[in-house]
């Protein structure tokens, strides 16, 4: 029974994030018997918001004022991102005062978030995660009777990927909105690559071509945090998307139905190899075996290597370190331009209280997030991509414009983080550490990685 359930929902997260560019073409309920592109969808949402709106000051000063409390995490700096999106909410809802709560990342913000959900004293907005893998996640949530359905918004149809359904409906409850997704980029300084006369490479072989020519200018080429498993499991997996993924879009759906395996499958040995052959021609920063996610960020800042695979949102984390370096982003290539393939992870999103005693300013909030810009607000702060820039198939974020034409060929695949049994994703990430020191073969490597899944399947 277990395996069937992984296996119904890995078919839907194998396919392409891009799959909510379709969603609402193919919806049988549209009752006008009419369907939309995506850009046109997200306009005439627009326009239907704009119309329920208050036109003149004089209505909005007419409206009784409205407070709703808002909770989220903290790294301990506040939260500029949710900062810049209340900001941009209550000056076209100026009636409407969002109150929010920052608190840390983990039991603090898990404990007090429950606290108050179980009490009288719940926030009205709040920050969730995908899937059922933490405490805070919005299904768990739901489950609990906590969450505002907003399946029945105007919108909701079509705007999480069929990709990653599973991981933001509890049954046919929508329980949230996602707010980004973060491609998993190779990050490079700008400025190095030029005096150095690398160029952007578009193959495989240009990529190596490229640390190459930094290796025989006493640059290193490639930062790489490999003591940190999500870092290391980005390094292997921007290589896998093309040797894998490009190839076959369902080799996590084929993998849980025990099709296709780690060791008999030619991408992943590909995708190995390349790996050991970066190492053994030095392209990574000595050390970068034992390095943590703050020491590839100072790494990267300071020069000490000139390219790092990461989420998109560390550019502008490294960029912050050091304010006269700029960065941009390519995808790690394929073996020709036409393979290349991008992963993405989708895994933070806001929700409501169901017990809110504001339901219609709520839903101005989330119709706000979704077609008025709120989601690009945020993740002008964070970095990633806007849910909203799926939906219209252009990538507003310039530093990732390499993605845009991902998106468009529909090459821009989910990521084991929400994919893989989490004993295998564990696995992924040791591994790279294991061969760059020499722990094991390429061979052991891939063989662990197959009891790893079984394991995670059996469990």
């Amino acid at each position: 029974m277990l395996k069937r359930k992984w296996i119904s929902i890995i078919v839907a997260m194998s396919m392409v994030l891009t799959a909510a560019g379709c969603g609402s073409t193919g919806n049988t309920n549209n009752t006008t018997g009419e369907t939309q592109a995506p850009a046109a969808q997200a306009e005439t949402q627009k326009q239907e918001t704009e119309a329920q709106s208050p036109e003149t000051e004089t209505e909005a000063e007419a409206k009784e004022p409205v407070t709703l409390k808002l909770m989220a995490m903290s790294t301990g700096d506040g939260n500029p991102e949710y900062d810049a999106l209340i900001a941009a909410f209550e000056e076209k809802y100026p009636w409407i005062t969002i109150e929010p709560e920052y608190l840390g990342i983990g039991d603090a913000y898990n404990n007090a978030l429950l606290t108050r959900l179980r009490g009288s004293d719940a926030p009205d907005l709040f920050h969730v995660a995908s899937g059922t893998g933490s405490v805070y996640s919005g299904i768990l949530l739901a489950e609990a009777g906590y969450i505002m359905d907003l399946s029945g918004m105007p919108w909701a149809d079509g705007l999480v990927p069929e990709a990653n359904h599973d991981s933001w409906y509890y049954g046919d409850m929508l329980t949230a909105v996602p707010l980004q997704v973060a491609p998993i980029i190779v990050e490079y300084n700008v400025k190095a690559f030029e005096d150095l006369g690398i160029k952007v490479p578009t193959t495989m072989e240009e990529f190596f071509e490229a640390g190459r020519k930094a290796k025989e200018q006493g640059q290193n080429f490639l930062v790489l945090s490999g003591a940190h498993t999500g870092h290391s499991v980005h390094m292997l997996t921007s290589i896998a998307m093309s040797m894998v993924y490009s190839e076959n879009p369902n080799w996590d759906a084929d993998r849980y139905a025990g099709k296709v395996s780690f060791a008999d499958s030619e991408g992943w040995k590909k995708t190995v190899d390349y790996f050991m052959q970066m190492c053994d021609e030095g392209f990574f920063v000595p050390g970068s075996e034992g390095m943590d996610t703050n020491s590839g960020h100072i790494a990267l800042a300071n020069g000490d290597g000139i390219a790092r695979v990461c989420p998109a949102g560390n550019i502008h984390i490294v960029e912050a370190i050091n304010e006269d370096l700029e960065l941009s982003s390519f995808v790690m290539p394929g073996e020709t331009a036409d393979k290349t393939a991008v992963s993405g992870m989708m895994v933070d999103g806001i929700a409501a209280w169901s017990g809110t005693k504001y339901p219609e300013e709520v839903k101005l909030f989330m119709d706000f997030m979704v077609v008025d810009g709120g989601l690009n607000t945020y993740t002008n702060i964070t970095g990633n991509i806007a849910i909203g820039d799926l939906l219209t198939g252009t990538v507003l974020n310039e530093k990732l414009a390499c993605v845009s034409p991902l998106i468009e060929e529909k090459k821009l695949f989910s990521h084991p983080q929400e994919a893989w049994p989490g004993t295998a994703y564990d696995t992924l990430g040791a591994g790279v550490q294991s061969l760059m020191l020499g722990l094991v073969t390429p061979d052991e490597f891939l063989k662990q990685l197959d009891e790893a899944w079984d394991e995670g399947m059996a469990n």
